[in-house]
């Protein structure tokens, strides 16, 4: 391996350099390559229809901090925002902003802003502390909207799998609520009774059983609760449907306005919601749901 020091390497590419101008033809390639390379960040930032303002930080813990990514949209923002609670299997993953917006578009294209929101990760934290988390972070969110051009009235919440029990937990505990709209995707709702080998499975839930209560939704039903779509599958062995239907039944009998959509043949999919053929459709909902109980006419009457 070529390894050149400073010094050395200066002086090859001034050599460098001196061969280019002597040639015509070889200055005019680098002429054409310079511009092509001035241009193209131009083209891209052009083309590029969100912002990304990554890793704010909401709290501390065990000396790291917690934090979330802001994507707006470029142009046409609606001044709504939705927190996607990014988790599975209580698992709360850092990928680089721009590796992840495609999962976001069907949201900024609508021009709603999204807030990545992280949490605590399993093993090293249980359940009940990315509970916490969550619902920390989900206040600051609110707290700080404005800030991001998005109005704190008109704040959506959504998840898969363990991200759908913790939106629902944020959403749905406490005296007020932080947000307006609710969206979960096959969530674990009843966290009472979960047999030992599940523990050993998931890290996460190998938590004191005496807190399972507060960490059930299905529980947190009231009659002041926001609106709240459930989407699950009947072919999910992951987080089985009863869940969501438990989950329904409690928010109907509180008579929260909710709707369960039960696909027919889907499995489980992951945070970001449906997969496979039924993304688009199950996508489509959440945006609807979203677009229904967040604009803006709604909090004006």
């Amino acid at each position: 391996m070529k390894i050149l020091t400073q010094k050395r390497r200066g002086a090859e590419i001034l050599k460098f350099n001196a061969e280019i101008t002597a040639s015509p033809r070889l200055c005019g390639l680098t002429l054409s390559l310079s511009v092509i390379l001035f241009i193209l960040p131009l083209l891209v930032s052009a083309q590029q229809d969100y912002r990304v303002v990554p890793d704010v930080v909401y709290g501390h813990k065990a000396g790291m901090a917690l934090t979330y990514d802001v994507f707006q949209p470029a142009d046409s923002a609606n001044g709504a925002g939705i927190i996607h609670v990014v988790s599975g299997g209580w698992n709360s993953r850092y990928n680089p902003p721009d590796s992840v917006v495609a999962n976001y578009k069907p949201y900024l294209d609508e021009g709603f802003t999204i807030f990545a929101l992280r949490h605590g990760s399993s093993p090293q934290f249980k359940l009940p502390e990315a509970v916490d988390d969550v619902i920390l972070g989900t206040w600051h969110i609110h707290g700080n909207a404005l800030q991001f051009g998005v109005d704190s009235t008109r704040l959506g919440i959504f998840g898969g799998s363990s991200g759908g029990q913790l939106a629902l937990l944020a959403g749905l505990s406490g005296e007020d609520h932080p947000v307006s709209a609710i969206v979960a995707f096959f969530a674990p709702a009843e966290l009472r009774g979960l047999p030992d080998f599940m523990k050993a499975m998931i890290p996460a839930l190998d938590f004191d059983s005496t807190l399972a209560a507060s960490v059930s939704p299905v529980l947190f039903a009231t009659p002041d609760d926001p609106p709240v779509l459930l989407i699950h599958g009947d072919k999910d062995f992951v987080v089985q449907l009863w869940q969501s239907e438990k989950m329904y039944q409690a928010l109907q009998e509180n008579h929260v306005e909710s709707r369960l959509i039960i696909y027919e043949g889907m499995m489980h999919g992951n945070s970001y919601g449906a997969k496979g053929k039924y993304y688009e459709e199950a996508t489509r909902e959440t945006v609807n749901w979203f677009k229904q109980h967040l604009a803006e006419k709604n909090k004006t009457e």
